[in-house]
């Protein structure tokens, strides 16, 4: 801050960055993250907890190693309002992880589709079809309208809000991407892990390594992927078939 060269001198937004985690009333470190609230881990270093309520809102956390996490967009992401669109709240980091809290919801699109015997299995209410599409493509607009890419459509990043009054939303930015001024675009790393290959863009697959960027096109057909297995699962159950288990 003190810098004689204002060319190397830190912008205002990088301090604020470097002090939110300092804040008392914002350490979500210092939460109790165990078995007992574990959420969901699936098969990635990163884990979800419902920690109760946090300054008032009931929340969720996701606590992600710091070498699988590169994200630098936390203010940026947060600004994001959208009612199909699982908001961030809070970030908090330590020595080990990085601490991102969200908006609590009670289940994820493929919970609605294990087997009636799976403890997991959420047997509440969801959209009619119509709306499930119109509100996961609403979100994605959205999202692209901001000029961000989410990266990570897939059916356990498709959240189903409430039983009272159920709404989808998207969640788990996985890699998104910001155009800025001058034409580049970064990318920002928050779970470490793409998109699964069921709801990758033929581009993607294609790709060597996951250097492949995602792009709003690809976005587009993970939304139909998730479309489709939506739609089929439904049509399944109605038949009297087993769902595909995702």
């Amino acid at each position: 801050m003190i810098e004689n060269d204002p060319e190397k001198r830190i912008s205002l937004s990088k301090v604020i960055d470097q002090l939110t985690p300092l804040h008392p009333t914002n350490r979500l470190s210092l939460l109790q993250y165990d078995s007992r609230n574990l959420l969901c881990s699936i098969g990635t270093p990163s884990s979800v907890y419902h920690v109760g309520t946090f300054e008032g809102s009931p929340l969720a956390v996701k606590r992600v190693p710091w070498k699988n996490c590169t994200t630098k967009s936390f203010e940026e992401l947060k600004r994001l309002d959208h009612s199909n669109i699982v908001r961030l709240l809070h970030f908090d980091q330590d020595d080990l992880y990085k601490y991102f809290g969200m908006e609590l919801h009670v289940a994820s699109m493929d919970q609605f589709f294990l087997p009636e015997d799976d403890p997991k299995k959420y047997n509440g209410p969801i959209p009619s079809e119509e709306q499930f599409c119109f509100q996961l493509i609403s979100g994605l607009e959205y999202i692209h309208e901001q000029n961000l890419v989410h990266g990570s459509i897939k059916p356990t990043n498709v959240s189903i809000s409430s039983r009272k009054d159920p709404q989808i939303k998207s969640s788990d930015f996985g890699l998104t991407t910001s155009s800025l001024n001058d034409g580049h675009s970064t990318k920002r790393l928050i779970s470490g892990f793409l998109s699964s290959q069921y709801c990758l863009a033929p581009e993607l697959l294609e790709c060597d390594s996951t250097d492949g960027q995602s792009t709003k096109e690809s976005d587009f057909f993970a939304a139909g992927s998730v479309f489709f297995y939506f739609l089929s699962n439904k049509a399944a159950i109605c038949l009297g078939m087993q769902p595909t288990k995702y």
